[in-house]
Order: structure tokens, then sequence, then C-alpha cells
């Protein structure tokens, strides 16, 4: 890249004679063509002569060598320069060309939009976000087309004594002393080479330079041999294992919209799955609008139902919620001969350390708490294209790609397209939804188990044959599925809370349960229900899903079923007539613990100062017939028979309906009293009529039961 000193005159407007004045005194880089002419290296001339000579029609160069050129000239070659010069030059890279384009777009910014609406435009046509394109136009600023240099680079500078020195100290001071930081092996460095008379670089330098440490050095130099050992890990060999032995949980979001017609929402389903590591079977799944820790517990019930007992469960630890959901099953879990472990125990070396490996099974990294590896796994496997080293994220994998055959509706927009083509994917999604083509929650996770269904019937090359068949074959061989009662695995994964008892009932979200009716066992009340714990708090399990029922768990041995408390429907006559039942039973239960409780103690009678004068006339009253003629009392009761005496009446109170005042008409006859003819003739005619139809079984009950009294 050269130019003539007549031709840069004439571009820069200087004489030539002080161009050549200025090569004369060497502030130009040249080389002679003649005897008599050179040629000025254009790289060497001030940046804002390069900006000039880039302006000219003549100037046409490929991008890899316009590299050498100041950054600003750069970006000046760019912007003059059409896509078809840009693109030639065997030399350049993909990479090279896009920034460049980038670069030449931001610099054809129009006066009349704002840099911020101007970079926004940018990122959307390129498909990158906003933070690439101010840090694509700075880098180009201070660097050029190719961007920021390699740190590497930086090493050039350094003695090779330096840069043995510093690597050695950093691996040896860690070996000896247990731990060595880089800046402390930077220190050293900086003392040691002033005394030898070693070049060296930056901080920044020496940090990059240690970076480049292999990490089988560090594990050596921090664990010795042992520490080698975990490179040499052996991963399980899962035809070893039996049928439910471990059985890994994760879970995952999937690649389609789906929509809520009644709410007009439109989200990603998720759900929680566990597969079985020997015979690639999915063991439970369960589905939810947003994964949390009832979707874990969910899918592990549906699997105890469907397999049987696990002997061990490998989940993701990291997210909270469902760390508690599993840490507050572990304790019953133990008790029925089965356990739950963090996920990265699965890659845990004999050593205590832990290995990442990748999809082929390769070890690639070590840490040394189960924190550090989670850190590191996700990080290695976060782009979800990529296949997972864990057997359960290759599944999800290879059913995202069944459900891809399905050609469902509702795809998700492909990661990283342009903005034409999201524009395209996302008028696609609301014509779906506007034409009610997207699938609700219940119709995908319909096609999920039918995927499922056939995936199990489906050949795994792992396995070498299907996986029920995997199955088969354990069973054959003498494996049998382990069950438990429906009740124990409800209380198990059954919501836990803590409640206050009152009355004998607890509430939940408005419901309220009560135990046992109360019996009389021996004479004293049985220790049943929750009436002995009235003003206590305790804990209570229930299903969210299935609220007719919970449990009350006293202590460890001492757990009482409860139901929900129906309430009575007004004007229900026969609901009302059990309830009435109910109240009896449990208020007689009372009473006979009372006697039964005050049997052994006598009578205490109560005595007030007119107790003498009524037992006389008790006494006196005895004696009358005989005082007076013989036939008085036979006299006064045959007056009493022939209705002689007048009879008195009760006072009739206001009725607000009829059922009303046929109740007290009842009420009236019941308790010994005469009814008025009116009266009587009024419960004629409503035993005849239709709403004393609709009630007549209440009305018999009532009469039964001896009405208010």
């Amino acid at each position: 890249m050269w130019i003539l000193p007549k031709r840069l005159a004439e571009i820069v407007g200087k004489s030539l004679r002080t161009i050549q004045l200025m090569i004369k005194k060497g502030q130009f880089k040249t080389r002679p063509i003649n005897k008599k002419s050179v040629e000025i290296y254009i790289p060497s001339l001030p940046s804002e002569w390069q900006i000039l000579i880039t302006k000219v029609g003549e100037f046409k160069q490929p991008l890899n060598a316009l590299t050498v050129l100041s950054p600003p000239a750069q970006i000046a070659a760019i912007t003059k320069q059409s896509d078809a010069v840009l693109s030639i030059g065997s030399k350049s890279t993909a990479k090279q060309k896009k920034r460049m384009l980038i670069a030449q777009r931001i610099k054809a910014r129009p006066a009349d939009i704002s840099k911020t609406a101007w970079v926004k435009s940018v990122a959307s046509y390129f498909g990158i976000s906003q933070s690439t394109v101010r840090r694509i136009e700075a880098e180009i600023k201070d660097f050029g087309v190719v961007g920021k240099p390699r740190t590497k680079s930086t090493s050039r500078s350094w003695s090779p004594e330096a840069v043995a020195y510093l690597k050695g100290y950093w691996v040896q001071a860690i070996k000896e002393v247990g731990e060595c930081s880089k800046t402390t092996a930077w220190k050293a460095l900086q003392i040691e080479a002033k005394n030898q008379g070693w070049s060296f670089g930056s901080r920044s330098a020496a940090f990059n330079l240690l970076g480049e440490v292999d990490h089988l050095m560090i594990a050596y130099a921090r664990g010795g041999n042992r520490a080698l050992d975990n490179y040499f890990y052996i991963s399980r060999d899962a035809n070893a294992l039996q049928p439910m032995q471990i059985v890994i949980g994760d879970q995952h979001i999937f690649d389609w919209w789906i929509v809520d017609y009644e709410s007009g929402i439109i989200r990603r389903p998720e759900c929680y799955l566990w597969e079985d590591m020997c015979t690639k079977l999915i063991y439970g799944i369960a589905f939810d609008e947003k994964y949390n820790s009832g979707t874990v517990k969910k899918a592990l019930k549906l699997g105890l139902f469907r397999f049987g007992a696990f002997d061990c469960t490998y989940n993701d630890n990291g997210i909270p919620e469902c760390s508690k959901a599993i840490n507050s099953i572990i304790d019953d879990l133990i008790s029925l001969q089965m356990s739950a472990v963090d996920i990265s125990e699965l890659y845990k070396t004999p050593e205590g350390s832990y290995v990442v490996v990748d999809e082929d099974g390769e070890v690639i990294e070590s840490a040394r708490s189960q924190e550090e590896w989670r850190r590191k796994h996700r990080r290695i496997f976060a782009n979800v294209k990529n296949a997972k080293a864990k057997d359960i994220e290759r599944f999800f994998r290879s059913l995202e790609v069944r459900l891809d055959a399905r050609h469902l509706p509702g795809r998700v927009a492909t990661p990283g397209a342009n903005a034409a083509v999201d524009e395209v994917e996302r008028a696609r999604l609301i014509k779906q939804k506007n034409n009610h083509e997207l699938l609700t929650m219940e119709e995908f996770a319909m096609v999920v188990l039918e995927e499922l269904k056939a995936y199990e019937n489906t050949y795994h090359q792992s396995l070498k044959m299907t996986p029920m068949e995997k199955l088969k074959q354990k069973f054959n061989a003498g494996w049998r599925p382990r069950y438990f009662e429906r009740e124990v695995v409800d209380l198990i994964f059954a919501d836990r809370t803590t409640r206050k008892v009152e009355r004998g009932r607890v509430t939940i979200d408005n419901i309220s349960f009560i135990g046992e009716e109360m019996q009389i066992r021996n004479g004293k009340f049985a220790d049943v229900g929750l009436w002995k714990f009235d003003g206590n708090t305790i804990e209570v399990r229930f299903n969210k899903y299935d609220m007719s029922y919970a449990y009350a768990v006293i202590s460890e041995g001492d757990i009482r079923p409860l139901k929900r408390v129906e309430t009575v429907t007004m004007l229900d006559d026969q609901a009302m007539t059990e309830a009435i039942a109910l109240k009896r039973r449990q208020m007689k239960v009372v009473r006979e613990a009372f006697q039964e409780l005050s049997k052994p103690i006598e009578g205490i009678i109560l005595k007030s100062k007119v107790t003498p004068k009524i037992i006389a006339a008790e006494e006196v009253k005895k004696t009358l017939p005989e005082i007076v003629d013989g036939n008085l009392k036979e006299e006064v009761t045959k007056q009493i028979q022939s209705s002689t005496i007048p009879k008195v009446f009760p006072l009739k109170p206001l009725h607000s309906s009829r059922r009303e005042r046929y109740q007290w008409c009842l009420d009236m006859i019941i308790t010994g009293n005469i009814l008025p003819k009116e009266d009587q003739q009024f419960m004629a005619g409503y035993e005849k009529s239709e709403e004393y139809e609709t009630a007549n079984f209440y009305w018999e009950n009532y009469k039964k039961l001896g009405g208010t009294k």
C-alpha cells in the first residue's frame, strides 16, 4: 500500500518540495522504485492524510489490506467502498466482513435520526444486541476492523525467562504453600526481572499469561497424583444398575407457545421430568405454567404410582424452592428406604472432587465443591442447541426433535434470527392465536405424553433395545417393583403447613377440616380427632388438587386423618337432618362421659330458704282429697274430661311465613298443647300443599326427633 510523493502532495494540499523534505528527514517509510524516485508507505503517514487518501477514487483495497491503516482511515475506507468491493480478499474472515458492514452502517447515520435510535436500528438489522453494536463501533474506532488484538500478543515484549519464571513461581507456590494469588506471582516477577534484567509487560498481561497455564498443571499443584486421578474418571455403567435404582430429575421449558383462551395469555409450557438411568424410561412427569417445587413433587409422586419405589433421586438443587421441596420429604423417604441427592454427586470422584464432562463423557473441568461444579457445568453447556452431558438433558433434546415432526402450531422464534425472520415468525404466532390454532396446556400435554409413549417403545441406541424391552429384560432377570399404599404416598408428598386448632377443626384456604367423631372407650374419651388440641398449633398436610381430605401430624407416630367439613345448604332437609343427628351424637358422647366421670361422687343438692315451704306445700296437697267430700277428686276429673273447664291456649306469635307457622303448630302439639280450630285447619291445608311435599322428609324427621325441645 504505497503512494508517489507527487500524488500525495496533490491529495493533502502540500507542495512537492515539502513532501520531499519530510522524506529526507525520515518522517515516512519509503522504498526506491528507481534511482531517482521513491514510494511512500501509506500506513506511515499521519492519520489525517490516510483518511484523505482513502477518499480518492483510485484507492481500492481488500479488507486484509485495510487493517494496516489507522482506525479512522479504516472507517473512512469502509464507508466509501461498496459491498462488492468489501467482499473481495480471500484472507478476509466472515466475522471481519460482518464487522466491516456494521461499522459502515453505523457511519451512515442520517442527520435527523438520534444516535440511540440508529444503534437500535442497526442492531435489529443485523440481529444482534445494541450493546454489541456499540462495542464493535468502539473497537473499530480504537483498533480498526480487526477489532481488539488478542491478549496473547502482549507476551511478545516479554523475555522468555520472565514468562517461564512467572508461571513456574505460581504453580510451585501453589504446590508448596497451598495457594498463591496471581498478584503475588506478579510482584515476585517484578523483583526478579529487575535483578536479572528481563523485559516484561503489564500486570494484565501477566494475568493473561497465567491464564494460559494448563488446568492439569494447576490440578497437580493443588492435589498431586490423586487429583490427576480425577481425569481418568470412568462414567458409571448404567447397565449395571437396576430399574428405578437411580432416577434423574430436571426441568424443561418447551420451544412452543400455548394459550389460555379464557385469559388470552400466551406462555411457554414448562415441565419437570424424572428419567430412570437404567432403562431410560420416563419415571414421572408433571406440567405447569411455571415450574416450581410443587411440579417437582407431583412428577415424583406420579412415578411412585407408576413404577413403585426408587432407591435414590439425583436432581439439581440449585433452585431454592426445589431444594426446600426435596428437603421436606427426605426424612420420610429415608424411612421407606429411599433418598434424594444433588445431581453433582453423579460426577463426584473417590477423592471428593467433582468433574465436568462434555457430551462425549470426556472430562474437561474439575471443581472442588457442588456450587463450583454447578457454575462450570452451566457455563459450559449454556448453549441450548448443544447436547448436554446429563442423560436427561439429551432426552429433552430428542423430545424436542420428536415434537418438531408433529408440526405443532406455536413454534418459538428461531434463536438469533434476523429482524425479517423474527417479524414473520411473530406475525405467524399472532395469526395462530387469532384463528384459535394454538394448543392449550392440556392439549400440549397430551401430545407430549403420546410422544413419550412412542419413545418408550422406540429402539434406543445406548440400550440396543427399546426402554420397555430393557425393563422386561430386568424383570425376567429377577427385578421386581415395590409399591406403597396410596395413603402413604399421599402423606409423604402432601403440601405442608401449620395451623391452630379451633373447636376441633383446622382451616386451610377457607376450607375447614375435622377429625374423627368423639368416642367413649372404657368410660373415657377416646384420643381421636383434634378435640384435645384446641388452641395448639399442629402440622397439617394436604393435597391442593384434592381438598376433600388432609392429615394432622401430631408426632412422628401419630398421624390423624381429617375430612373436609361440608357446609349445610339452606333448605336441604336431608343434609340438615344428618347434621343435627351428628351434633346430637357428639353432645350425647359428652353427656355420657360426664356421667361416667361423676358417677363415683355422691349427688349434691343445693337448698334455698324457700325449700322447706315448698316441701310443706307438697305434703298438704297430698292430703287435700281426704279433707273434703271423698268424691271431689273424681268430680274434678269428670269436669276436665267433659271440657266444662275452659281451655287456655298459649299466646300465638306473629309468623313471617307459612313454613314458620306450621313449625310453631307442630311444636305446640309436640309439647302437649291443644291448637285452636283455625290452626288445625291451617295445618290440614298446608300438609296438602306443594311446599309441604317438597320438605316432607324434613318434617317427618322433625316430628321423630321431637321438634325443638
